[in-house]
C-alpha cells in the first residue's frame, strides 16, 4: 500500500500520532517529498499547532511544488490556518489563490469532452426504458425472487405488504 494512503487512512481514523510517525519516516527518506510536506503541516494542523503549520505550509509554498494538487491544497490549507489564527485578510488572499490555482489546473476541454460521452451513454441507457424492457425486467425478477431478496423496480412494497 503506497505510504500517501497509509497517511490518509491513518488521519481519518484519528491516529494523528501514527500518522506523524509515518510522515516524518516517508519525510527522512526523501525530504523533498511535496506531499509529504503537505501532509506534515495538515497533521500540524489537526493537531492544533497552527504556527508550525503555518510555517511549514509557507516553506512548501517557497519551493513552487511541481504537483499542481500539492499546491492547491497547500494554498487553501495556509487560508485555513491563518483563519483560525485570526488572520482574515490574508487567509481570503490564500484561498483567492487556491481558487485561482484550481480555474489554472482545470482542463476545460478534456472535462467537456467526458461530459458530453457520459450524456450520450446516459441517452442510450434511458432508450433502453421501454415499458417492454421493464415488464421483462419484471418478469425475470419475478421468477427469481426469494423472500431474502429485495425485489425489484417497486417490487418491496408487494413483498412488505405479504410480510404483514
Amino acid at each position: 500500500m503506497p505510504a500517501s494512503v497509509w497517511r490518509r487512512g491513518l488521519e481519518r481514523e484519528r491516529r494523528l500520532e501514527e500518522a506523524r510517525e509515518c510522515v516524518e519516516r516517508c519525510l527522512a527518506q526523501h525530504p523533498q517529498d511535496a506531499r509529504a510536506l503537505y501532509f506534515r503541516a495538515f497533521l500540524l494542523h489537526r493537531a492544533g499547532s497552527n504556527g508550525e503549520a503555518e510555517t511549514a505550509l509557507r516553506d512548501l509554498l517557497k519551493t513552487n511544488p511541481a504537483d499542481p494538487n500539492v499546491k492547491i491544497s497547500a494554498s487553501h490549507l495556509l487560508g485555513v490556518v491563518l483563519d483560525a489564527t485570526g488572520q482574515y485578510a490574508e487567509a481570503m488572499r490564500s484561498l483567492y489563490d487556491s481558487k485561482a490555482l484550481v480555474r489554472q489546473s482545470a482542463d476545460t476541454a478534456s472535462l467537456e469532452k467526458v461530459y458530453e460521452t457520459m450524456v450520450r451513454a446516459r441517452c442510450e441507457l434511458l432508450a433502453a426504458l421501454r415499458p417492454e424492457n421493464i415488464g421483462r425486467w419484471r418478469e425475470e425478477a419475478d421468477t427469481a425472487a426469494s423472500p431474502e431478496r429485495l425485489a425489484f423496480f417497486g417490487r418491496a412494497a408487494a413483498q412488505r405488504d405479504d410480510l404483514d
